[in-house]
């Protein structure tokens, strides 16, 4: 959704990476950085089938491992490292990615990823098969820039960090072990994209004639009473607000939400 500066990281991911062939000839690591409940999870995943589907237009064999439930909390880096080579290891013997040869020899070296991921990316090129791994989300520099020497041209990473220290360092030119990294940022909403988020979402839903409905005055005055009062918000928490405000009014059979219901939202939940 073109919404907290989305579409320009897309445009942006899909310029610098440069079409199917194009990315091929170099390692890529993706990280969309910005704020809590941003956006950037979706960010990753559109870029991540972007990609998959233009290498499977040029014919080649693209597969996509979603990671990003294994965040593997309350572990050092290497060890969260380790834990995500493990399970990504374990994902493709289940999906059959590699000959059963190949994949015992890969699951011999799954306990370091140091070498079992150089090896994979060894592995896929060998056998033109390319992986797109999203990850989850990172806070350290060393763990950026380890990362970013573990990636392949047939093999992609994808993650992303709310980590301010991160991203000054992405925005240095020359940073050691950060040269080949895509940084993608994405920010918090404006007044305009509320409605944009509300317009796209009533129009793909399913509602009945009795559904209640919302008009644009009224989402623009939450959105810039909102961001008045906070200085921003996000994707994630005008998600929550308009779902919680439109189950109340349709429980009590009201068919219009008002500008009152979202004051009335906060005001139940001691949220202010």
């Amino acid at each position: 959704m073109p919404v907290d500066h989305t579409e320009d990281a897309f445009q942006d991911f899909c310029n610098k990476v440069g079409g199917a062939k194009t990315s091929l000839s170099r390692s890529t690591m993706l990280i969309a950085t910005g704020g809590e409940g941003c956006g950037k999870t979706a960010l990753l995943h559109r870029c991540a089938h972007w990609l998959h589907t233009q290498l499977q237009g040029c014919g080649l064999e693209s597969q996509i491992v979603d990671l990003t439930d294994e965040t593997g909390l309350g572990l050092a880096s290497d060890a969260r490292l380790r834990h995500w080579t493990e399970r990504l290891v374990d994902r493709l013997g289940i999906k059959n990615t590699l000959p059963p040869a190949l994949q015992k020899d890969l699951s011999d070296r799954k306990g370091d990823p140091r070498i079992a991921l150089p090896f994979l990316g060894d592995l896929l090129e060998s056998t033109s098969k390319v992986l797109h791994v999203i990850l989850p989300e990172i806070e350290f520099l060393n763990e950026a820039t380890l990362l970013a020497s573990l990636a392949r041209p047939y093999m992609k990473l994808y993650t992303e960090s709310t980590s301010e220290d991160l991203r000054r360092a992405l925005r240095v030119p020359g940073t050691p072990g950060l040269n080949s990294v895509v940084e993608l940022e994405v920010g918090v909403l404006s007044v305009d994209d509320g409605w944009v988020f509300v317009e796209r979402r009533l129009a793909a839903a399913t509602l009945t004639e009795t559904a209640p409905t919302i008009d644009e005055q009224t989402v623009r005055r939450y959105m810039d009473e909102r961001i008045k009062g906070r200085g921003t918000t996000t994707i994630r928490e005008l998600n929550l607000i308009l779902a919680a405000v439109f189950a109340d009014a349709q429980q009590n059979s009201r068919t219009t939400i008002e500008f009152s219901d979202f004051s009335a939202y906060y005001l139940r939940n001691g949220a202010l």
